[in-house]
């Protein structure tokens, strides 16, 4: 008779927080525990992940994996590493059994992958066994039932891949004759998953039709979003945002119309229509010569004349939260809060802040983070040298990550047709392809001694106060040394690693900067904290 046992449960796609099939397998496997009389010592579950994943802590071995690698890079919804199954792992000393709904809940085949044998060998070593509510025990110490239990997981597996074939054919067929297999999210209207049907949404549909003639006015985006907010304040927890004005346009399903597998607009018959096809044309047409006239605008020389924003990423809203954009006010570079010219709303437009301050008693933003920059020195000296500081080239994962995410994204929501999703796919395969066959960098480093490193030490500091550092250098000791900078009207806090730190913002002839000695103070405080600790 077992005595301890950890129940098991997973799901791969739903929800993050809460699943009511995992709710039923632990129910299921409880219960089966109770007739059994074992006692369950612990309740575990991994929520929207796949089978095929690794439990975490064996990150290193899910490296090395290179069927799990190739399987993740194409599968980044449901890819990554299971927390519940590592505690499972690590709790196997102390029981003698594991009860499943069925075997596919603890792992799933992966042609060539190593994670089924890991498995298997981690609970031979600890002697556990496994209990199914559907399929009986198994214990994998016996030859011919982890021979069995082998041949089980290649044949479903090959079911669930020739399942999902089949899947997508008939998702095909559907959407090709005019209905959106996947169901339709759109703003303003209103989709009954029973009747397959959708309608309008009162309000939100009058603010759909209400963008589309202002574009067909050809007014700007700024003067629609003020308009909006002004008028339907209370149906937006903060504001209308531009970007919501892209993804309304973008939609054909307000003409009721969509894309069918070749990229073709065809008529949809689940609802009626909030525009005219002809006016959703030319809203494309008006926003294609917009970005036109934009892209011609602007400067992609990233060498010469495009100025560097050291400060992106790490300039937020005091008041709301919301991440500071930048602008330009008579050759001096200013950070504000979007919310606040969108809204109206003055506490949000005082979180606006300028770089350099021109009045000679005021101290501005880049004076006062520059006599921060020795926290960067602190954690590494080495990244002080070469150009390889915040290359492009270390990025480019997270960013393929982040591409495909939102194309995937954007494919199921039925906004992007099959063919250019298959386009981009393939130029994103390519990249990464590019990327990791690249050979990588190295820079040949001499250990320097500690006058020569102090001295370099000071020279690197000194031109960060005089701001003649070059901005790739200063951006990434910038990112080390401060997290996040919270604008307020009256003060700024600045997040470092360690600590916090509040400075008050002094008004002084319509301009907001900060006490000059305040900065020597800092400056002079963080240099000896550098070369105390470093020497």
């Amino acid at each position: 008779m077992y005595r301890k046992a950890i129940v098991y449960a997973r799901q791969s796609s739903g929800s993050d927080d809460y699943s009511e099939s995992v709710e039923v397998q632990i129910a299921n496997c409880c219960q089966l525990a109770a007739s059994l009389q074992i006692q369950v010592v612990n309740c575990l579950s991994d929520l929207n992940i796949s089978g095929k994943t690794y439990p975490v802590g064996w990150e290193t071995l899910a490296a090395s994996d290179k069927a799990f690698q190739k399987w993740s890079l194409q599968n980044t919804k449901r890819s990554g590493f299971r927390p519940a199954l590592g505690e499972l792992i690590r709790q196997l000393e102390a029981i003698d059994c594991i009860i499943v709904d069925d075997i596919t809940r603890l792992y799933r085949p992966l042609s060539r992958s190593f994670l089924e044998a890991a498995v298997n060998e981690a609970l031979i070593e600890n002697q556990v066994q496994i209990l199914q509510v559907k399929g009986g025990s198994i214990d994998l110490a016996q030859f011919d039932q982890q021979l069995i239990t082998m041949l089980k997981n290649q044949i479903n597996d090959e079911q669930i891949a020739k399942q999902r074939l089949r899947s997508i054919e008939v998702f095909n067929k559907i959407r090709d004759s005019g209905f959106m297999p996947t169901g339709i999210t759109a703003f303003g209207l209103i989709y009954d998953r029973h009747t397959k049907r959708y309608r309008p949404d009162g309000t939100k549909s009058e603010i759909v039709k209400f963008i589309f003639r202002e574009i067909l006015a050809d007014n700007k985006y700024s003067t629609i979003v003020r308009q909006i907010n002004n008028r339907y304040k209370e149906l937006f927890p903060s504001c209308f945002w531009e970007k919501s004005i892209y993804s309304i346009l973008r939609k054909p399903i307000y003409a009721g119309y969509q894309y069918n597998t070749a990229g073709q607009l065809i008529k949809n018959h689940q609802g009626e229509a909030l525009v005219s096809l002809e006016d959703f044309l030319q809203a494309q047409k008006i926003v294609e010569q917009r970005r036109k006239s934009r892209r011609d605008n602007c400067c992609y020389d990233y060498t010469s004349t495009r100025k560097q924003l050291p400060f992106s990423n790490l300039l937020y809203c005091g008041n709301c939260g919301s991440r500071l954009l930048v602008s330009s006010e008579k050759g001096n570079t200013a950070y504000y809060c979007r919310r606040g010219s969108l809204c109206n709303c003055h506490t949000c437009r005082s979180s606006r802040i300028m770089l350099y301050c021109r009045k000679g008693n005021l101290a501005g933003l880049m004076d006062l983070c520059s006599a921060l920059l020795g926290e960067a020195l602190l954690k590494s000296t080495p990244a002080i040298s070469g150009n390889t500081l915040d290359s492009p080239h270390t990025e480019l994962p997270g960013w393929y990550e982040r591409k495909l995410r939102q194309v995937c994204q954007e494919y199921t929501s039925g906004n992007l047709p099959e063919y250019i999703f298959h386009e981009v796919l393939a130029k994103l395969k390519l990249q990464l392809q590019s990327f990791n066959n690249a050979p990588p960098e190295s820079v040949p480093q001499k250990t320097p001694d500690q006058a020569e490193q102090r001295q370099q030490i000071r020279a690197i500091l000194k031109a960060a106060y005089q701001s003649t550092l070059p901005p790739v250098v200063f951006k990434s000791l910038l990112h080390q040394a401060i997290k996040r900078i919270d604008v307020y009207a009256d003060k700024v806090v600045i997040h470092c690693p360690e600590r916090v730190l509040e400075v008050k913002r002094l008004h002084l002839l319509r301009q907001k900067g900060f006490d000059p000695q305040t900065v020597k103070n800092l400056r002079r405080s963080c240099n000896r904290r550098v070369l105390k600790n470093i020497f």
